[in-house]
């Protein structure tokens, strides 16, 4: 069960230890400041954007994949229209 957002943000800003942070920066805020909607500013949200080799070649693969699965259920769904008209035609 999570808890509360008020039991985990703590009155001084550290981090519980049950909620590290991942960034990698010392003036990237923690992902529970973005949603409670602390003033978050432009050095911490490039810190937040900062990324590995390895999660830009997975967000470009994910990318490519759906890019193909758009791409072949736009096709599917213009065959499955031309099959439609041939049956209403009385093609079929």
């Amino acid at each position: 069960m999570p808890l509360p957002l008020q039991d985990v943000l703590a009155a001084d800003g550290a981090s519980p230890p049950h909620c590290r942070s991942l960034s990698r920066g010392p003036t990237a805020p923690r992902a529970l400041d973005l949603l409670a909607g602390l003033p978050v500013g432009p050095q911490e949200v490039a810190a937040i954007a900062e990324s590995t080799e390895s999660q830009v070649a997975e967000i470009f693969e994910v990318a490519g994949t759906m890019f193909g699965v758009t791409l072949i259920g736009l096709a599917l769904g213009f065959v499955l229209l031309r099959v439609e008209a041939a049956v209403e035609d009385g093609s079929i």
